[in-house]
């Protein structure tokens, strides 16, 4: 949830109940961080302080999992993926299909294609948070979303581009997870 009178920037998060604004943050924070997020209004989004898998790319879904997922309809439109901001849910819609390899944790996600738009209007103070917390920035790359197209395809973001697309879900990109928390 989001409490609409907390400043708007970026967030340490320290846990899933404790984020801490970068005005208050302390080096102690930041090293003890484990996500990235940022607060826009109405709107957070937050990455974790690593690429899965290493930073290699990888498929969305496990390849003996067909389909991956459970939507059975198209969101045809960018418009209508750029109104998705539950990747949590979407994430839990695809977690027993999802590749092993992706190492996702019982309070972690995949962000939506709002959230990761969300980082990459803001991806230069995310990167040098990121950096600050000890963590490797985004990489200037594609990046699965857990926005589905249908039950075989998911949307994939462009950090160098800023563009969105979709692709089957066992073809490889990055994965950034983020965490469930309050702010």
């Amino acid at each position: 949830s989001i409490n609409e009178t907390k400043p708007d920037g970026i967030y340490f998060i320290l846990s899933p109940s404790n984020a801490i604004h970068e005005s208050l943050a302390t080096d102690e924070d930041k090293h003890n961080c484990i996500a990235v997020g940022v607060k826009m209004g109405n709107r957070f989004a937050n990455v974790l302080l690593h690429d899965a898998a290493g930073g290699e790319e990888i498929k969305l879904c496990q390849d003996n999992k067909v389909p991956c997922g459970s939507k059975q309809f198209f969101r045809k439109t960018l418009c209508e993926v750029m109104s998705d901001w539950n990747g949590e849910a979407n994430t839990n819609d695809m977690r027993s299909a999802l590749n092993p390899d992706i190492n996702l944790g019982e309070n972690e996600y995949i962000p939506s294609v709002a959230q990761l738009h969300l980082i990459l209007l803001n991806i230069n103070e995310i990167n040098k948070a990121l950096v600050e917390a000890g963590g490797d920035p985004m990489k200037e790359d594609w990046y699965w979303s857990s926005t589905e197209y249908s039950s075989n395809f998911a949307w994939y973001m462009s950090f160098n581009y800023g563009s969105a697309y979709y692709s089957s879900k066992n073809a490889g990109f990055g994965v950034r997870l983020a965490v469930s928390c309050e702010i």
